[in-house]
């Protein structure tokens, strides 16, 4: 009978615990490029009234206007324009669509394994080049991890103007892409005891700022005071073994008489 209570106590719980691990459902959305001169357009993959099911009033008629305007997943010109540009044939819950109306980003969805995709870029609809976590990520098996997926994004930002988009992963590896072709153009990958450093003492983020806009200097700079640091160290134990052994040498002999 005692144990009555903590099976009442899983079943009430679990349903929480499992919603909390669960990736939201598919939805209806638009993404406008950084110029306004375009938007993308993302239909669910769900019908039209299953799209709209479940959520606020206000959010479901932005969804409604949505499926009654456009029919097909792309871009549009942000004009009215209902024929799309290109189009494309899958889903995805974020995308960032360039100022150039030709390349878009696809950030991953949140990751079910190292496998799983990390980033993709898209040229007219078509795929350039897709990367795996595992493709960013040194030590995935370290990353944080829920029931059914797993942490590694700490920041990323598109550059439209320069057509590049760039990554910053938990463990301090940094990533700057050329969005026209998907090829990586420079990466940075900290050692692991610089990154341990750096993710224990980013309490605030000012830490993180710094290796966002000027990732080589901070990690010279990280990777000089941690040799600082580790010289000091073995400075301070050289000198205290030979304090020591001067301590503990015994006295001079005295001289002989003849």
């Amino acid at each position: 009978m005692k144990l009555i209570p903590s099976v009442v106590l899983v079943v009430l719980v679990w349903p929480t615990l499992v919603l909390a691990d669960s990736e939201t459902r598919s939805y209806s959305y638009t993404q406008p490029t950084p110029d306004g001169k375009y938007v993308f357009v993302m239909i669910s993959p769900l019908s039209a009234e299953q799209d709209v099911q479940g959520w606020i009033e206000d959010f479901a008629e932005k969804i409604q206007v949505i499926r009654s305007t456009y029919t097909e997943s792309g871009l549009y010109r942000n004009d009215g324009s209902k024929a799309p540009l290109w189009t494309v044939g899958w889903y995805a819950h974020n995308v960032e669509p360039l100022s150039d109306g030709v390349h878009l980003v696809r950030p991953g969805p949140w990751a079910r394994s190292p496998r799983s995709e990390a980033v993709a870029f898209f040229s007219r609809g078509v795929l350039l080049k897709s990367y795996a976590v595992s493709d960013l990520v040194s030590r995935p098996q370290l990353m944080p991890h829920s029931a059914s997926h797993l942490s590694w994004r700490s920041s990323d930002e598109l550059l439209d103007e320069a057509k590049q988009y760039k990554i910053r992963t938990l463990h301090e590896e940094y990533f700057l892409f050329d969005v026209a072709t998907g090829d990586i153009v420079y990466e940075f990958r900290a050692p692991p005891m610089i990154a341990d450093f750096v993710r224990e003492y980013d309490e605030v983020g000012e830490i993180g700022d710094i290796v966002n806009e000027t990732p080589v200097p901070w990690a010279i700079l990280a990777g000089l005071a941690a040799l600082i640091l580790l010289a000091g160290s073995a400075y301070g134990w050289i000198y205290r073994k030979g304090i020591n052994a001067e301590q503990n040498a015994p006295a001079d002999p005295p001289l002989a008489h003849r």
